[in-house]
């Protein structure tokens, strides 16, 4: 991989990767990834709520991949009957994506993100107990696939509780500019390393 035309990073991700509750795109942290990276890099977002993501994905021809999900799918685990199905079709939705993105691409970079922790907030206790049954699932896809895992639910997680508590907007699951940031820049660092 050289640095002659741009290098194409491709965001795949939920709510987070969409920005939701900023105020604008410039707040997200896609758009905050391409700052960190420069003028090297092309960086583009992609809503794994759409359902066209995977020809999208592919349509870019990205370089590099980042696939951040799990925050969605640990809102929607409500009660011990659904815990194991959500972990079913994290993965199973992890693994089509890889898949698709593999059988196409086969020599672009794949990297699997682990989601951000939940603000330490007593209404997040259940958030944090579904995102902590989700962890083992997502590091097993990547394990399984031999992909790049970048823990940012362990990086974010050594903040102490204040700071922690202060990337987040009044949800306490979304982050905020403050949050984005550190995304944008724990990504820019794990993908540096591995290009260059």
């Amino acid at each position: 991989m050289t640095t002659e035309k741009k290098i194409t990073v491709v965001c795949i991700g939920d709510s987070i990767t969409e920005g939701f509750g900023l105020e604008d795109v410039t707040c997200t942290y896609p758009f905050l990834l391409q700052e960190f990276l420069e003028e090297n890099y092309r960086v583009c977002a992609l809503s794994c709520f759409h359902p066209d993501c995977c020809k999208e994905a592919l349509a870019l021809c990205g370089d590099v991949y980042v696939i951040l999900l799990g925050t969605d799918a640990a809102q929607n685990m409500q009660g011990t009957d659904s815990y194991s199905s959500a972990e079913e079709k994290l993965a199973a939705e992890l693994q089509e994506i890889i898949t698709k993105l593999r059988a196409a691409l086969p020599d672009s970079l794949i990297f699997l993100v682990t989601p951000m922790p939940a603000s330490p907030h007593l209404l997040n206790e259940h958030t944090k107990l579904c995102l902590n049954r989700l962890l083992p699932c997502i590091a097993a896809i990547a394990a399984d696939n031999q992909l790049s895992l970048i823990d940012l639910y362990d990086e974010l997680s050594k903040l102490p509780e204040e700071e922690l508590a202060a990337i987040y907007q009044d949800d306490g699951i979304h982050p905020n500019v403050q949050g984005t940031m550190l995304i944008a820049g724990t990504l820019a660092y794990a993908i540096g390393n591995r290009i260059y």
